[in-house]
């Protein structure tokens, strides 16, 4: 339900549903709630982290009539009884802990304004130890960097407010190495294919960078291969006006080489 509403809020402006349709998704959100008041992703069934962030986020799109179905003081009880002691989430009840665990935890209760010093202990503290040395971020401690979680993180700290006690020199070099020159699009992890999605997942890291941080002022295109597009060959190349210059994964805030700035945007 939230994917097809945001969609549609981003493309369109003015009311998305109707007032009928609106007054059926409330419904069906009322249906998803489990027994200890959050949502599942469906009828009947248990509470997960995943789903209780993509209903409240409807509900939240859908507007005073959404609201009312959210239970704010069951999803803080339940968000504390989902916390593992050394800062991290699980997905749901015997579940899996990892970084979107973490994100959808702290979006939720940012949304609904829970973020409390209790249910935030300890959270940034874990997902700063989930950075490796490679600069991006694991699911978990001694994990492998990955794009998603890495983006989960990022903004997860971002919300805490605390984006600067990671180490942001090495996690822009990771970033920027994980864009693939012979497309132009990102790649998940070290030596992985490209992928759209880590179009969106890398991607978003430059905006919250942008917007959180205040040693990121510009946004990230001037860290990224421009490439254009050869009509008669349709074939993709470096635009002329981009450095080669590439930031070497791990640098260290001393060593670091000189990021591109590229003039001309890429038309792809």
């Amino acid at each position: 339900m939230f994917w097809c509403l945001n969609g549609m809020q981003l493309l369109q402006e003015g009311d998305i549903v109707t007032a009928g349709e609106k007054k059926a998704l409330v419904k069906l959100l009322q249906q998803m709630q489990s027994k200890e008041g959050v949502f599942g992703g469906g009828a009947y069934q248990m509470g997960h982290l995943a789903s209780c962030y993509a209903a409240t986020m409807a509900a939240c799109i859908l507007g005073e009539p959404g609201y009312q179905v959210v239970n704010k003081q069951k999803t803080y009880d339940w968000l504390l009884a989902m916390k593992n002691p050394e800062g991290s989430f699980k997905m749901h009840h015997g579940g899996e802990s990892d970084m979107r665990a973490i994100y959808t935890a702290m979006v939720v209760a940012s949304v609904l304004d829970l973020l409390t010093p209790e249910l935030t202990s300890s959270v940034a503290e874990y997902i700063v130890s989930c950075q490796t040395y490679e600069g991006g971020l694991g699911s978990g401690r001694f994990s492998e960097a990955h794009g998603g979680y890495t983006c989960c993180g990022v903004a997860a700290l971002a919300i805490l407010g605390r984006l600067h006690t990671l180490d942001l020199d090495s996690l822009l070099s990771w970033l920027t190495n994980r864009q693939v020159e012979a497309e132009g699009g990102f790649s998940g992890r070290t030596n992985k294919l490209v992928d759209a999605c880590y179009s969106f997942w890398q991607g978003a890291i430059f905006a919250i960078l942008k917007d959180h941080s205040p040693r990121f002022t510009l946004d990230g295109s001037q860290y990224l291969f421009c490439l254009y597009l050869d009509s008669t060959t349709n074939r993709l190349f470096r635009s002329p006006s981009c450095s080669a210059a590439r930031p070497k994964t791990g640098a260290s805030k001393t060593n670091q080489e000189k990021w591109p700035t590229c003039t001309t945007p890429a038309t792809l």
